[in-house]
């Protein structure tokens, strides 16, 4: 007992790191973020990270098809994105990196343990 209390007592202090301010894009829909989330209905939400626009559609299921199909319709309304920055799932399914790809666009994944790091849409 007294070696843990002596350890806590000691033990090197858990360091925060630094926050790193995203960069403004230099245009509208330059960047984006993406999430799905759960309330009473599943939902994906995506953020202009320049004019912080806000879509919001409901999804009838969490599927790559449907995720895909739903930004298919974002994308024709606004344009395509440079980026989308999103959580993992669907996102970073093959099939979601293959219509990345074939529409020319990047998509880089937020942490999964620090999801503050996409705080536009989370």
């Amino acid at each position: 007992m007294d070696k843990c209390r002596e350890w806590r007592e000691n033990r090197p202090a858990q360091r925060n790191e630094p926050l790193h301010p995203t960069m403004l894009p230099k245009r509208p829909w330059q960047k984006l973020g993406a999430h799905i989330l759960r309330i009473e209905k599943r939902l994906s939400s995506v953020v202009d990270y320049y004019s912080r626009w806000l879509e919001i559609v409901s999804l009838h299921r969490k599927t790559e098809e449907t995720v895909i199909g739903e930004f298919r319709d974002i994308f024709k309304t606004h344009g395509i994105p440079d980026v989308v920055v999103s959580d993992h799932q669907p996102f970073l399914c093959r099939q979601f990196q293959v219509f990345a790809q074939k529409l020319s666009f990047t998509q880089q994944a937020s942490s999964p343990a620090f999801t503050q790091a996409n705080g536009q849409v989370e």
